[in-house]
């Protein structure tokens, strides 16, 4: 599958693969930004900064994660 404006990519927490990693949609509520797209593992968990925090990231280019990086 050919990349695809980011967009189009699912916001319902499925990591993808995109042009910074894989990340998924994250609501924020109470933090400083509401929702993002965060950085997490092929399994979904998402990554903490040292602070509590998240990373958030801004892809523009996603596809969905390909089956061997989930086996």
């Amino acid at each position: 599958m050919q990349p695809q404006p980011i967009d189009t990519a699912p916001r319902d927490g499925t990591p993808i693969l995109t042009d910074v990693g894989v990340v998924r949609w994250l609501s924020l509520y109470g933090y400083r930004r509401p929702n993002a797209w965060v950085i997490c593992n092929p399994c979904g968990h998402c990554l903490e900064c040292a602070d509590s925090g998240y990373f958030i990231e801004n892809p523009t280019l996603w596809t969905p994660l390909p089956e061997w990086i989930n086996n």
